[in-house]
């Protein structure tokens, strides 16, 4: 089955692929990706933020630049949240790593008593202070655009009282997926007999890890057993009816990032002790057992995977698509065909399947900005880069990428119907309905997001399965003890 685009916009279908000369220049400063921030979202937030304060008592005021704010006065301001954090790293402790003695102190959390909040605009900056930022009430990271409301108080601080953020973007919605409880009219062969609509599935795996360095001995062959599991599960060789059934109504397989993991060094050769040496332990096995699981999916469904943080691919973001050619894919004159069953996709990436549009990434920026927070909730992290419309806003401040010049593609423009995070630790899935307002200040349908954050399938052995149409979530375990996989 083909997955001809019918949903998204043209601009978002290549949104964040890198196309011409200048794409991959880095002559241009980082600081620009903070001002198209601010310029693109800046109205946004500053509509949602009149609408929000408008009967406030004092009938504060917007104060178009920070530093014009007035000491006493009641009012709000626009700017790009700056979190002032010791504990985050910096590029002279990455300079310091190549010349170290005794190793730097890493830490999994960045936030700590002594961090600072900063609102900062083209004028320049202030910090923020009051309980309603407090982290235990407010989760915030670095390169947010906010509004916040408040006093300057004498000591040059801006205490807050309120915060706006600009909310979910509009979403655009393709004609069978059903956005009620009154069904859209659909096309009559997206029927069923008794006139139901045909259920429309897709599989998302994440985080395969193949890598025979780092299988433990003795537990190499129960990799390949579960890895097995999954393709004849998908082929529909394995379970019972309904799982068969399940597995013929399945559109495509989204292989979320990780499918190779990172060999192992040698600690003792002195050759590998240094970060940019040419020595390397590449070992090809684990691509040649990922061609071999690939080409004999590709017959059963068609195929999108994603470069991940342990993949042979850049790691700056967006990840540009893996080489068609590396998977043994793409060679003439099968090219053509080949194209509508195996695909390279970015990271992040938007795909269309007619009735769904899905925001797919391998997890990385979800990954970053869970160091930010005092919050174990992941979920609640996924749900706040949706009202914030950027999915990676510590880009580029503690997370890598491109200095772009004309756009920045991590804000999201579109609310997606779809929004799929791998390489978690755990699967976690919530549908988040809110009723928003577009960019133009117009009420609009009520927007309907599934929230999916896919588990590595090498540490969980889970699978999982979304509906197109209905946004219904499934998940499949492969058990490697009983030998067989259960849902």
């Amino acid at each position: 089955m083909t997955t001809e685009s019918t949903c998204l916009p043209e601009k978002l279908r290549d949104a964040f692929r890198l196309v011409g000369e200048n794409a991959k220049s880095y002559r241009h400063q980082y600081a620009n990706i903070y001002y198209l921030r601010l310029e693109r979202l800046r109205e946004i937030v500053l509509k949602r933020a009149r609408r929000k304060w408008s009967d406030v008592a004092g009938n504060p005021a917007h104060v178009p630049k920070i530093l014009d704010v007035v000491k006493g006065d009641l009012c709000y301001i626009v700017g790009t949240i700056y979190m002032d954090m010791p504990l985050k790293p910096n590029v002279l402790a990455d300079i310091a790593k190549e010349h170290w003695l005794q190793a730097p102190t890493t830490f999994e959390k960045y936030a700590s008593p002594h961090d600072r909040i900063m609102l900062e605009d083209a004028s320049g900056r202030i910090q923020l202070e009051g309980d309603v930022i407090q982290p235990s009430k407010l989760r915030i990271v670095t390169g947010v655009i906010m509004a916040a409301l408040g006093v300057e108080m004498a000591g040059g601080t801006f205490r807050v009282v309120d915060v706006c953020f600009a909310g979910m973007a509009p979403q655009r919605v393709g004609r069978g997926l059903d956005r009620s409880e009154d069904a859209m009219q659909v096309d009559e062969d997206s029927r069923t007999e008794n006139g139901d609509q045909k259920p429309e599935w897709v599989a998302l795996v994440s985080g395969l890890r193949l890598n025979s360095n780092d299988i433990p001995p003795g537990q190499e062959e129960a990799s390949d057993i579960r890895l097995q599991l999954l393709i004849e599960y998908l082929q529909g060789e394995m379970g019972g009816e309904e799982e068969q059934g399940l597995s013929r109504q399945c559109r495509a397989l989204i292989i979320l990032g990780n499918s190779i993991d990172v060999p192992k060094k040698s600690q003792d050769d002195p050759k590998a002790s240094k970060r940019y040496s040419t020595a390397t332990a590449w070992d090809p096995a684990p691509l040649h057992r990922l061609n071999a699981a690939l080409r004999e999916l590709s017959y059963s469904l068609p195929i999108h995977i994603l470069p991940g943080a342990t993949d042979p691919a850049g790691a700056i973001l967006p990840q540009q698509p893996m080489p068609r050619s590396m998977f043994g894919f793409g060679g003439a004159p099968e090219a053509a065909k080949e194209s509508r069953v195996f695909r390279t996709e970015s990271n992040p990436t938007w795909l269309d399947f007619g009735d769904a549009g899905m925001l797919a990434t391998a997890g990385q920026p979800i990954d970053d900005i869970f160091k930010y927070v005092e919050t174990t909730d992941r979920l609640a992290v996924a749900r706040d880069t949706l009202r914030w419309r950027h999915i990676a806003p510590t880009c580029p401040d503690t997370l890598w990428c491109y200095p772009f010049f004309n756009d920045d593609p991590f804000i999201v423009t579109q609310s997606p119907s779809i929004y799929a995070i791998g390489n978690q630790p755990q699967l976690e899935t919530e549908l988040v309905l809110r009723r928003d307002e577009d960019g133009r200040g117009e009420e609009q349908s009520e927007i309907k997001t599934r929230v999916i954050l896919v588990p590595s399938f090498a540490e969980t052995g889970d699978m999982v399965y979304v509906n197109t149409r209905t946004l219904e979530v499934r998940s499949i375990s492969f058990a490697i003890e009983h030998g067989w996989a259960s849902g």
